[in-house]
């Protein structure tokens, strides 16, 4: 009977080696980040696409289910988008996007802002939105600016998550079955150690596969934006605007070219105020000296004019 719970102990133990095995090449292989040659065909074949509801209506079962949408909607997909815009106010525009964000469910993970030429400021925001919200709020980046670029990019990683459910019941199985024969306490030391050991390594893979698990579905969940705002007030859409806003932009452009030209002429008194002070000194130290000089001048000539000839008085004949 000792003998036999022993062999069970090493079948177990050999099985578990063999599942950490395939388990320590799965994680070799799928470490990193997630590439698809197809990213950009599976971005415009996702759920939301039109083409691919069309394609997804041409092939149902005898119930009339349709096969293609059903498989479609258990992808696992990890979207990301990268977004460029041009705004002509940015501190409205920034209060936009958090407007945007809150409203849609998501937050934002990074954010960072300065000024790349003279007053005018940049920004760089790294949004998680729910996946349900992802189309929704890229169409609403409208309201922020004017979209310049958009790069959208999509990996499935279906077939990986699919195998790491399967494999974490399996590495689970064996877990309980070595706990249930430890618990038994029957067969050699030795072999009761070594199934120990077993035991703690079955554990971490399950831990590991678990964790990869677990960042798989936040990035499944919750997609990634990264949206970059560019602050430009003389900026000229290519598309041709309606009259109003092009009369609404001309004077936006009027009154900040007016307080640019204000600023610059107040910085620039204000650099000049050190030299004004200067000359205004030397200015008044000369006209002094040319006072003084002039004093001089006519005190020496006043010296050297002649006394003047007396009247000769004239003979009465």
């Amino acid at each position: 009977m000792r003998s036999l719970s022993a062999l069970s102990i090493l079948c177990i133990v050999s099985l578990a080696m063999a599942i950490s095995g395939c388990a320590d090449a799965h994680y070799a292989s799928s470490s990193g980040e997630f590439k698809s040659d197809v990213a950009l065909e599976q971005a415009d074949k996702s759920p939301a696409s039109p083409d691919f509801i069309a394609l997804a209506g041409s092939e149902t079962n005898s119930t009339g289910t349709n096969i293609v949408a059903a498989a479609a909607k258990n992808r696992k997909m990890i979207y990301r988008a990268q977004v460029e815009v041009v705004t002509r106010d940015f501190a409205k525009s920034s209060t936009t996007i958090r407007e945007l964000v809150d409203a849609s469910g998501g937050f934002v993970t990074n954010s960072h802002s300065g000024r790349t030429y003279g007053d005018q400021r940049e920004g760089t925001w790294t949004i998680r939105i729910p996946v349900e919200q992802f189309d929704a709020f890229l169409a609403n980046l409208g309201k922020v600016g004017t979209r310049v670029s958009e790069n959208i990019e999509s990996d499935d990683v279906t077939e990986e998550y699919v195998d790491l459910e399967a494999r974490i019941k399996s590495t689970q199985a064996v877990e309980s079955r070595l706990l249930k024969l430890l618990d038994e306490k029957t067969g050699k030391l030795s072999d009761i150690i070594q199934a120990e050991q077993k035991l703690a390594e079955v554990r971490m893979k399950i831990e590991q596969m678990q964790g990869r698990m677990r960042f798989l579905q936040d990035r499944i969940a919750l997609t990634t934006i990264t949206l970059t705002l560019t602050e430009q007030r003389d900026y000229i859409p290519p598309e041709d605007l309606p009259y109003g806003e092009k009369v609404s932009n001309a004077w936006s452009d009027s009154l900040g070219a007016l307080f640019t030209a204000a600023s610059n002429v107040s910085i620039g008194l204000v650099a000049a105020a050190p030299w004004l002070v200067v000359l205004l000194v030397l200015l008044i130290f000369f006209v002094l000296v040319l006072m003084v000089f002039i004093k001089i001048v006519r005190w020496i000539f006043k010296g050297k004019e002649p006394a003047p000839v007396a009247a000769q008085p004239v003979d009465k004949e």
